[in-house]
């Protein structure tokens, strides 16, 4: 095919924008360890059918953002600049804030259901698996995802199209995802506990240091 005859092939994708990345040890076992000291029952506020469910303190919140202001900033930053066209400048003066974060110890049997987060992102931290969890994956023959997988779903399931996103985390994988993104936890059998830490976020004017609302 000559020069004049190049066709350019341009695809767009649209949806929630979903990031998962690697966090820190240090920083899992600090969550672990934060998370066995608190005292402060989070199951009221949560959709989880999970007995073990705690709320973070204050300065676990303080020192949480320490360690991972970086992320939330680069992600901040991606949703911006692929979202909208203009939200770079709407959301100029504008951070991401923490608002809530808690742990989940989760038995075998125990799991989350299809539900939403408030506030305007969120995201899960994959702190500890079971140990025979990945060799319970390996053997599943359903068509559905694998004992105690994550799904995240956007829209309705339509033919060819796209609207489901599984994944198997192992330790340490972190996703952050706007919070009216719906997911959901599949149970496992393993014998073992899976800890994971969740939280919300929302976006913050840094000037007038008050949230800062996503228009439409």
């Amino acid at each position: 095919m000559s020069e004049k005859q190049t066709i350019d092939y341009r695809y767009f994708y649209w949806g929630p924008l979903l990031m998962n990345f690697k966090v820190p040890k240090e920083v899992l076992k600090g969550l672990i360890t934060r998370g066995r000291k608190s005292k402060i029952d989070a199951r009221r506020d949560l959709a989880g059918h999970i007995d073990n469910e705690k709320n973070f303190s204050d300065n676990d919140l303080k020192w949480f953002v320490s360690k991972m202001d970086v992320q939330f900033s680069t992600y901040f930053n991606m949703w911006k600049d692929t979202t909208r066209v203009d939200y770079n400048e709407i959301f100029k003066d504008c951070g991401l804030a923490l608002k809530s974060l808690w742990i989940n110890f989760m038995k075998p049997g125990e799991y989350n259901p299809p539900h939403v987060h408030d506030h305007d992102f969120s995201f899960v931290i994959y702190c500890k698996n079971p140990p025979k969890l990945k060799e319970e994956q390996e053997k599943n023959i359903a068509m559905s995802e694998a004992p105690g997988g994550v799904i995240f779903q956007y829209g309705e399931m339509e033919k060819w199209q796209l609207n489901t996103y599984s994944f198997r985390p192992v330790e340490g994988d972190m996703f952050i995802f706007p919070a009216r993104l719906r997911h959901y936890v599949i149970p496992y059998r393993s014998k073992g506990e899976r800890i994971s830490v969740s939280g919300n976020l929302y976006i913050h004017n840094l000037k007038s240091n008050q949230r800062q609302y996503i228009g439409i």
